[in-house]
């Protein structure tokens, strides 16, 4: 039987171009670190996103030792590390239940170690990053997110494509800019056809003890601002 996620990873399997000192994703569909790396669950076997309210986009444009290494610990394991740990505590503190999401990437790839080419050479190619773009929009097809949280500026930018709305995060330097000009919370965006999603822009998990003390919304700063981000976001789409 198909599923909805090996409908993606067959699209995955069609990119015929990876730029310098960037592979594919290896290790095949199953596990539980970011997708493309697994089904983007914490659930190994969960192979449906059309049932998960939550969209995650990160920008984890990791080595592909490093995916080996995360590929190969258990569950336990990989929830426990820094990145899975801080992101699992924000969901928690903002009301929003794990499997309920769904994880995704900005980028499809991973850095080869000893390659050529610089740490970001994926946004130099044009080519890649329409397929990741491709792929992203087959993502919100199914899966049709009320809430979309993103992780770091980066993953901003790539998504600042999807609609006019999202534009200004196209130039956005830091997050105290998007803080400052009230786009860190955008509501009401049509991502597919008539279908909304509310978005947060957010600190990248991985280094968020060093950057989270600077967010600002409304009255609330520090980790304070994003959880009342994402609940803001979230009562919204409940009326």
């Amino acid at each position: 039987m198909n599923s909805e996620i090996k409908t993606l990873y067959d699209e995955i399997l069609k990119i015929g171009y990876y730029p310098g000192n960037t592979c594919p994703v290896c290790g095949g569909i199953q596990g539980n670190v970011f997708f493309p790396g697994g089904t983007g669950m914490l659930k190994e076997k969960d192979m449906t996103i059309s049932d998960k309210k939550v969209m995650v986009v990160g920008e984890q444009y990791t080595s592909n030792l490093d995916f080996v290494k995360a590929h190969g610990l258990k569950e336990d394991r990989i929830l426990t590390t820094p990145g899975w740990h801080n992101l699992l505590a924000l969901l928690m503190d903002s009301d929003t239940d794990p499997e309920q999401c769904f994880f995704t990437n900005a980028f499809l790839g991973m850095r080869l170690i000893g390659g050529s080419g610089t740490k970001d050479s994926a946004y130099y190619s044009k080519y890649f990053e329409e397929q990741c773009r491709r792929i992203l929009r087959m993502e919100m097809e199914i899966q049709k997110p009320v809430l979309i949280l993103v992780f770091g500026i980066k993953a901003a930018r790539f998504l600042s494509w999807l609609h006019p709305k999202l534009e200004p995060w196209s130039s956005l330097k830091n997050l105290a800019e998007a803080d400052r000009k009230k786009l860190s919370v955008i509501n009401n965006v049509p991502l597919t056809g008539s279908f909304l999603s509310n978005l947060v822009l957010l600190v990248h998990p991985v280094g968020r003890q060093a950057h989270i003390g600077n967010r600002i919304f409304g009255n609330y700063s520090g980790d304070a601002a994003e959880i009342g981000m994402i609940k803001s976001a979230g009562r919204k789409l409940e009326v």
